[in-house]
């Protein structure tokens, strides 16, 4: 069971570990990121950009395309965000980062 803010919950869909380089679009500019961990519904980056809860953003993850969401969460080093694509669509992006890095 996970715990968010002292309080349990339980993920719609399980995360990976990953590390994988990807680029975020900020204030209409692309700055480099780090995917941490990736399920269909959302997943953890590391960036030193700063991010606002509810804020949309765009994720490119290399040669799989590029992927909206809403940021979750954020601290000084990592942003939670939540896909807004269809999960079956982001189901195919991890098969591909499970196969082909």
């Amino acid at each position: 069971m996970n715990v968010h803010n002292g309080r349990p919950y339980v993920r719609e869909y399980e995360r990976t570990e990953v590390l994988v380089k990807a680029r975020i679009m900020d204030g209409g500019h692309w700055l480099d990121c780090t995917i941490v961990n990736i399920s269909a519904s959302g997943a953890k980056l590391r960036s030193s950009s700063n991010y606002y809860q509810g804020e949309t953003v765009r994720l490119r993850i290399g040669n799989f395309g590029e992927f909206g969401g809403v940021v979750s969460w954020h601290n000084s080093q990592n942003v939670g965000i939540k896909f807004t694509h269809d999960p079956l669509e982001m189901a195919d992006v991890l098969m591909g980062l499970a196969v082909y890095g």
